[in-house]
């Protein structure tokens, strides 16, 4: 399976059953427009300016323009390729475009003047547009996000383009960066309306009725009902526009340029981007909702919802876009240990009060007490770099195939019992056995992902056999790979050694089609999940995924 960026277009079955080709903006088809030709005798073919599924679009001189300024001479023609197949289909969709695109009338809309035709060569004539498009602007800044109050401008711009066309029944159904301009002189248009489509056609019950039922959509950009071949509906755009606002916002796709149906499959969940309210958030989870009813709000209350006014800066010209600037990590690693310092110190503070100071086995009791406290996994994940070892890119090879049990601090047999109980509350409220009764030194082996894969399979191995089952728990956790990205986020689980093994399995599941540009890793915690006096310790395996890690 091939995620497309947002140039590319898939083909949906129509009403009837039938498939329509795909079309490729990079890619274009031959078209009928030559540099240097003459259509109606008026326009004169100078550049070719790009293509798209249906045409390409050319800068034209328009000869009825010779007495304007040199600048306004000129004007942009969409051709329609010359394609053999489907052809009637392609028409219909480039008149159908201009008919919508001409019933908009907005200063975020482009402009359309003329349909017409030249021998067998059918067009259409607009503004012609300096600038550049928004996908180009945002992958410049990658993997930085643009500046925020310049997101916010262009988010606005687009919305109110949008809020326009939605109040003459017009819906874009295929909004994406890549139909968004922005001009030198600091203007944001919306453009290509050839998946468009008006309201009136709909079917009023539930949006299914076959009529205007469009040909083509782009999966990243795609709500679900789109993808399952319903006609197009003012949601559907409410779920583009959400996930091209946050990727404007936070310099990255909300699920990484998967289909809609593939994440809402999969469970896959967007993580918040830095710095916005807790309102704004929940204004954009309401834009990505999977389903119709879950974003049944217009553009105009969505904005207000995502309160842009005062965050928002003035429109820049396109040269003057930049991006936000790189605000460190906060130091969170430093937090837990800073609160258990102040515990000490409270503690010690507390013995000399008490003049217990000379106790030495009460101290360490309470002690231990206050390091049992302390969850299994307060502290930061590690990383390949914090510990010394090789950078991500050249880590394939050095991951140890079997990592020494990481073991915590010594603890008492009361403590010990202490954060077994513990955790035999956080897993579902479940008893578990008490069968540990030995000292017990556990293991994990890290796992290296390979290609195809779907699960990752943890080996754990024990330092003696038990006369019983032992359990254990586990649970995930993220480093430089990220759960419902890269895998599926696993809570506390429990798992038992069977009776007379020295170790076991368990599986953990991969999102497929995840794409990294470098090794990623996450990690597997193990603990003691037993009530008996020696169920105090953990373990911690990595799982290593490759760069360009593909399962389709």
């Amino acid at each position: 399976m091939t995620i497309a960026d947002d140039s590319t277009t898939i083909e949906l079955p129509t009403a009837a059953g039938e498939r329509r080709s795909v079309s490729i903006d990079d890619e274009p088809s031959p078209s009928p427009g030559e540099i240097g030709r003459v259509l109606r005798d008026r326009y004169v073919l100078v550049d070719r300016l790009g293509s798209g599924g249906k045409g390409s679009v050319f800068k034209a001189l328009d000869r009825y323009r010779t007495h304007l300024p040199e600048a306004q001479r000129y004007v942009a023609i969409k051709i329609l390729h010359a394609t053999a197949a489907h052809r009637e289909e392609l028409l219909s969709s480039l008149r159908r475009e201009f008919h919508c695109t001409q019933m908009l009338s907005h200063r975020s809309i482009v402009n359309v003047f003329e349909l017409d035709r030249d021998g067998d060569v059918d067009f259409f004539t607009m503004e012609l547009l300096e600038g550049e498009l928004l996908s180009r602007v945002m992958g410049r800044l990658q993997p930085l996000p643009m500046s925020r109050p310049q997101a916010w401008a262009i988010i606005r711009e687009i919305g109110s383009g949008l809020e326009h066309a939605h109040a003459r029944n017009v819906v874009h159904a295929d909004l994406k960066p890549h139909n968004i301009i922005v001009t030198d002189s600091g203007e944001v248009r919306i453009l290509d309306f050839g998946a468009s489509s008006t309201s009136a056609d709909q079917s009023p019950e539930d949006g299914l009725g076959p009529r205007n039922a469009i040909s083509s959509v782009t999966p990243a950009y795609a709500c679900c009902e789109l993808l399952e071949g319903r006609v197009p509906d003012p949601r559907d755009d409410i779920y583009a526009f959400a996930c091209l606002s946050y990727e404007l916002l936070a310099g990255a796709h909300p699920l990484q340029r998967r289909r809609s149906t593939e994440a809402r499959d999969f469970g896959i969940v967007p993580t918040r981007p830095p710095g916005l309210s807790r309102r704004q958030w929940q204004a954009l989870r309401m834009g990505l909702s999977w389903h119709r009813a879950g974003r049944s709000i217009s553009v105009r209350a969505w904005l207000d919802k995502l309160n842009i006014g005062r965050a928002a800066g003035p429109l820049p010209r396109v040269r003057d876009l930049a991006s936000a600037p790189a605000n460190p990590r906060p130091a969170m690693s430093s937090r837990p240990a800073a609160l258990f310092a102040v515990l000490l110190i409270c503690v010690t503070v507390w013995f000399s009060v008490a003049g217990l100071a000379g106790r030495k086995s009460s101290r360490n009791d309470v002690l231990a007490a206050a390091a049992a406290s302390v969850p299994l996994n307060t502290g930061p994940v590690p990383t390949r770099e914090s510990a010394g070892l090789p950078e991500a890119s050249a880590a394939m090879a050095a991951v140890p195939r079997n990592a020494a049990a990481l073991h915590m601090p010594s603890l008492t047999s009361e403590t010990q019992s202490q954060v077994a109980n513990n955790l035999g509350r956080d897993v579902n409220g479940s008893k578990l056995p008490t069968s540990l009764t030995s000292p017990l030194v556990v293991s994990a082996s890290d796992y290296t992902v390979r290609s195809g894969e779907h699960f990752a399979e943890i080996r754990v191995h024990r330092s003696s056999h038990l006369g019983g089952d032992t359990p254990f728990v586990w649970w995930t956790e993220a480093a430089s790979a990220k759960p419902g990205i890269d895998y599926v986020q696993q809570g506390k689980a429990i798992q038992s050694f069977p009776k007379g093994k020295s170790s076991t399995s368990f599986f953990v599941k991969l999102v497929p089609t995840a794409s990294r540009t470098k090794p990623e890793v996450f990690y597997i915690a193990i603990a003691g999940a037993g009530r008996g006096a020696s169920s105090g310790w953990a373990a911690r395996a990595a799982v290593w995924l490759p760069t360009n890690y593909d399962q389709s």
